[in-house]
């Protein structure tokens, strides 16, 4: 056995040095992703996600998998190695803890179950994830972890993501929910006026209505075309929020993104923006498949990389989101929650079936024959 993981090891570690000879891109592959589902989710009505927190709880899910669903997920979630992965997103926590963008990994586990040291080692050491034991098969205990879970994400995104699990999503096969939350909040390095602040047309196909719109003037990145016309609008941490205007025939890719971004030039412009305030909660799978990523959602998903069997699979995948823009600046806060249970487990006892008086007992082959035959009327034997 100790030659064998040994030969593992080995083997992960070859495998490793190959990854890191190849340069991965985190910006690229989170961009990358981030179009891919908008672009599957995107309906005629608001909507606000964070592809970038679905990315981040996903990547331990990652971890975790094997086979055709570690492949499923690497090719719908643009991930490189996993050995890659680890060192980029952990890189990329850290440098994101001087900024107005506040993340909080958490990995719920049940206590009873056995899952790989070395699975739960590698979650905490490059997610940075703060890992608790919790009782998902006791009923009242499972309302309690439900409650801890989302306190914590409450606490995470100060308070703009409440109850992101319910009862219901929970059961008493599940035995792990990983979570990321995000928090951001950041003025604008020049806030628009209250005063200037009024009701503006804003046009929806042939229908015209009222909105509050923001006004100001200044320098902004812009950029003009037939096909798009798109503005950054600055914060004070330089981030920035870049607000995209397409016409019809207009396709969001990747590369059209980037031709955008570096099309774009700094001119004086009076800028109407206005305010909005969305808030959204789904349920990933059906927009997870479209992306190809259906295996870890089934029977055959094979999670052995975290408890050395193929039980596991996802139950839900679940995404809460929050936005609000306004003359200050924006506050948006993400919740992700990855539900993993048993693919199946010994049914409730409907009734409790009691021996305790004397009984009779056979004993039969397949066939229903009777073998043997007797009675018990003192378990403690014949005095």
């Amino acid at each position: 056995m100790k030659k064998v993981i040994t030969a593992l090891m080995l083997a992960s570690a070859l495998l490793c040095f190959h990854a890191k000879a190849k340069t991965f891109n985190f910006k690229k592959s989170v961009n990358n992703f981030t179009i891919k589902l908008f672009n599957v989710t995107n309906r005629n009505k608001n909507i606000i996600l964070s592809p970038y927190s679905i990315y981040l709880a996903f990547g331990p899910i990652y971890e975790g998998a094997a086979e055709k669903t570690e492949e499923e997920l690497k090719i719908g979630f643009e991930y490189p190695e996993k050995c890659k992965l680890r060192e980029t997103v952990l890189k990329e926590l850290k440098e994101k803890i001087k900024t107005p963008l506040k993340i909080f990994n958490g990995l719920y586990v049940e206590r009873r179950y056995n899952f790989l040291k070395s699975y739960i080692n590698i979650v905490k050491t490059y997610y940075l994830s703060e890992v608790k034991k919790v009782d998902f098969i006791d009923t009242k205990k499972r309302y309690l972890a439900i409650k801890l879970i989302n306190n914590d994400v409450k606490s995470a995104t100060k308070g703009k993501i409440k109850n992101l699990i319910h009862s219901d999503d929970v059961n008493r096969l599940t035995r792990l929910i990983n979570i990321n939350a995000i928090y951001f909040k950041d003025s604008w390095k020049k806030p628009f006026n209250k005063n200037n602040t009024k009701k503006r047309p804003f046009f929806i196909g042939n229908k015209t209505i009222f909105v509050p719109t923001m006004e100001t003037t200044g320098y902004f990145n812009i950029h003009e075309s037939q096909d798009v016309k798109a503005v950054s609008i600055p914060y004070r941490s330089g981030f920035e929020m870049t607000i995209i205007l397409p016409q019809k025939n207009f396709n969001l890719t990747l590369e059209n993104y980037r031709k955008i971004k570096r099309a774009m030039k700094k001119k004086f412009i009076k800028l109407y923006l206005p305010k909005f305030h969305i808030k959204e909660r789904l349920y990933l799978k059906r927009y997870l498949v479209k992306l190809h990523v259906v295996l870890p959602f089934t029977m055959k998903a094979d999670f052995k990389n975290m408890d050395g069997t193929k039980n596991l699979y996802i139950q839900k995948a679940i995404h809460q989101t929050f936005i609000d823009v306004n003359e200050n600046g924006t506050e948006a806060a993400a919740a992700t929650a990855v539900i993993v249970g048993l693919k199946c487990i010994p049914p409730e006892p409907e009734k409790v079936f009691r021996v305790d008086r004397p009984f009779i007992f056979t004993i039969s082959d397949r066939k229903g024959t009777i073998l043997f035959i007797g009675s018990v009327k003192n378990p403690e034997g014949q005095k």
